[in-house]
């Protein structure tokens, strides 16, 4: 995948402004990357659970 590419494309609806990639993750980055999945994750439900 080209990620510079998709940090690239401007949309006005992405969470926190950006697309989140973490390299060298593969398709279940909750499994193979926990270590850096679990805090953009809680930061997400803390930020949906403020609406």
């Amino acid at each position: 995948m080209n990620t510079d590419f998709v940090s690239a494309v401007k949309f006005s609806n992405l969470w926190e402004g950006k697309a989140h990639l973490l390299d060298k993750s593969g398709h279940a980055p909750f499994w193979d990357s926990s270590d850096r999945f679990t805090p953009i994750f809680a930061r997400f439900l803390a930020s949906v659970d403020q609406t």
